[in-house]
């Protein structure tokens, strides 16, 4: 919900919620991309995807 004009992919670089964060790195643009998120509590990772995508021609 938070998705960026610049960066549409999946979510916000960083959001933070008390001791709860979210983080992205992308690489790339929309027609070639790259990146990873995660979820940590309390400094301790949860959830990591890696993911990737780009223009179908």
């Amino acid at each position: 919900m938070l998705v960026s004009e610049e960066l549409p992919f999946r979510g916000p670089l960083e959001h933070i919620m008390g001791d709860t964060s979210y983080r992205m790195d992308i690489d790339g643009t929309l027609g070639r991309f790259k990146g990873t998120e995660e979820v940590l509590i309390a400094d301790s990772r949860k959830y990591q995807l890696s993911f990737a995508g780009g223009f179908i021609q």
